[in-house]
């Protein structure tokens, strides 16, 4: 977990509860798991990854009690182990990212294999091959990215954050959309969205570990939605498991749709963007055209930035805590078309024009409050009727006459 994640839990509103549950001294301890067990606490979500590999000489034979050193290339995190007797190594629960591996047995150059991608919920099979030499010589190897899972049965698509920058999106507010473009994603004639088939109602969303879809009861239909949506500058990765899931995904669902944020690193970096997005940029449409009606104002500007690093500038604990934080908001100013028909004054003087029977162009003019005389009805506009139309009368004053062959 996140440094970042945790402040973010730290500052909900619920936080008054807790210290009502739990005395001071119970809190305190939460608040150091939540700081300082977080990979635990990721483990039992499995949102993390896992390095693992076999260390082996030039003649295919394994190396064991090799050291084997992984550091994080975003914030400098070290975690050290020795091969076993078999030459093979592990690092469970490891969040998203770039990790270097560094090996170094008697006997042998040491081995550094940079640029480790590590996703979520899959293995990131690394093998060493060790050239014999000393150990003050280098051998380095970059650039490693998982491409098939071998140690589950598990079925995962990861849209990770280059494609999650350079994909195009229309709403930096609906991350849904990056799962949608998981194969085996479909939609019923009801909009009940589902992934192999498997109903709707068995969607699990989470972000970050965290159920963001509100459907505890898997009563059905689709919960192809998210409560709280992350927007598109927090967002790093979106893991979509539509198979073979394991006791890891804690029985809860059929498919995992997991949205993973951005997390700090052991230096300041930040952005600040804003995007457009105008009327002008776009055709006017068939209807309007036809009516001889402008394009409605409609403007949306989305702007913001984050940043993220070391929580404590300076100490021991600048490589311990980190943070990140990302702000979005966007403003919409828009005006909507509406074309009503007045009555002119000849009309509110009863006088209506119409098609005589059986032509299309010849008109013929009628009195309706003269024939209302006649028949011994009243020649009156009634007064409800006569506060309607006064209302309505007003209208041409705050629009845009349009001509009447045109409506």
């Amino acid at each position: 977990m996140s440094c970042a994640t945790a402040l973010n839990l730290l500052a909900a509103p619920g936080r008054r509860s807790l210290r009502k549950c739990f005395p001071r001294s119970a809190t305190l301890g939460i608040v150091a798991a939540l700081l300082f067990g977080g990979e635990g606490a990721l483990a039992q979500m499995r949102i993390v990854g896992v390095i693992s590999g076999v260390v082996t000489d030039p003649s295919g034979a394994v190396v064991p009690n090799a050291k084997v050193t992984l550091q994080d290339e975003e914030n400098g995190a070290t975690k050290a182990t020795m091969t076993n007797q078999s030459g093979q190594y592990l690092f469970p629960d490891l969040p998203f990212g770039l990790f270097q591996i560094k090996v170094v047995a008697a006997g042998f150059q040491t081995s550094i294999t940079s640029k480790i991608s590590v996703v979520a919920s899959q293995t990131t099979d690394v093998p060493v091959h060790l050239t014999v030499g000393q150990a003050a010589e280098t051998v380095t190897v970059e650039g490693v990215s998982p491409v098939l899972e071998t140690a589950a049965t598990l079925v995962n698509t990861t849209t990770e954050s280059k494609e999650v920058n350079e994909l195009p999106a229309t709403n930096r507010g609906n991350p849904l959309t990056f799962a949608a473009l998981t194969p085996g994603k479909t939609v019923s004639g009801t909009g009940d969205t589902r992934f192999n088939n498997v109903p709707g109602g068995a969607v699990e969303v989470t972000v970050d570990g965290i159920n963001d879809a509100s459907n505890g009861y898997k009563s059905g239909g689709t919960v192809f939605y998210m409560t709280v949506p992350v927007r598109l500058g927090a967002l790093e990765e979106v893991s979509v498991e539509s198979g073979g899931l394991g006791a890891d995904a804690g029985a809860e669902s059929g498919v995992n749709l997991k949205f993973i944020t951005k997390r700090g690193g052991n230096q300041y970096h930040g952005n600040l963007f804003y995007q457009p997005t105008s009327e002008q940029f776009n055709a006017n449409s068939w209807t309007n055209n036809a009516n001889r009606t402008s394009r409605a104002y409609n403007r949306v500007h989305n702007f913001g930035g984050s940043i993220g690093g070391p929580l404590i500038p300076f100490g021991r604990m600048k490589r311990k805590l980190f943070f990140f934080l990302n702000y979005e908001y966007v403003y919409n100013p828009q005006v909507t078309n509406q074309n009503f028909e007045v009555a002119n004054a000849a009309t509110l003087q009863g006088n209506y024009t119409y098609l005589l029977n059986g032509s299309l162009n010849q008109t013929g003019t009628v009195n309706v409050l003269t024939l209302a005389s006649n028949a011994g009805a009243p020649a009156t506009i009634d007064p409800v009727v006569q506060s309607i139309l006064a209302q309505n009368s007003k209208v041409p004053g705050y629009a845009t006459p349009l001509p009447r062959a045109a409506i």
